[in-house]
């Protein structure tokens, strides 16, 4: 079951979510820093499954923090969560979102196999210079992420 955590989330809800993004090796340090972040999870019997998130950066958007517990992947857990993201993104009018990964671009490309069926994620690469100010200036953009990390672009 996916559902919306966001502010309102628990500590037991926060841990679990902590854990998952530095189980997959992702930035927390910024998690309740940030002005605007959605974050949803796949929950199942009040274990968190996976998570994802949207940050808000000025006029962009940008998808963060996508982990799956090990032994859930390859369900398409991850990709439910971000097919809600978008739909999230799409109802706070922005027309585009960004990410930036460091090991998964095949994946949000939609390259990826996931047990015999393509993902339809379609984000393309895109250069870091060409990344909205507001993008540049966020946390992940700027510290948390490595400049190796590659910036990939979707419009809604």
């Amino acid at each position: 079951m996916i559902i919306k955590v966001s502010r309102s989330m628990t500590e037991e809800q926060r841990s679990q979510i902590v854990d998952l993004l530095e189980q997959g090796g992702l930035p927390v340090n910024d998690l309740s820093q940030v002005d605007w972040l959605e974050l949803l999870v796949w929950q199942e019997s009040k274990q968190i499954r996976a998570v994802g998130g949207l940050q808000r950066c000025g006029d962009s958007v940008l998808l963060r923090s996508i982990a799956t517990d090990p032994d859930y992947r390859g369900k398409g857990i991850a990709s439910s969560l971000i097919n809600q993201l978008h739909l999230l993104a799409r109802d706070n009018h922005f027309e585009e979102v960004y990410l930036l990964t460091t090991d998964a671009e095949s994946y949000f490309r939609g390259n990826s196999n996931n047990k015999g069926s393509k993902t339809s994620l379609d984000y393309q690469p895109i250069e870091r210079e060409y990344a909205s100010a507001s993008i540049k200036q966020s946390s992940q953009f700027s510290e948390l992420c490595p400049a190796s990390a590659i910036l990939m672009k979707k419009r809604l």
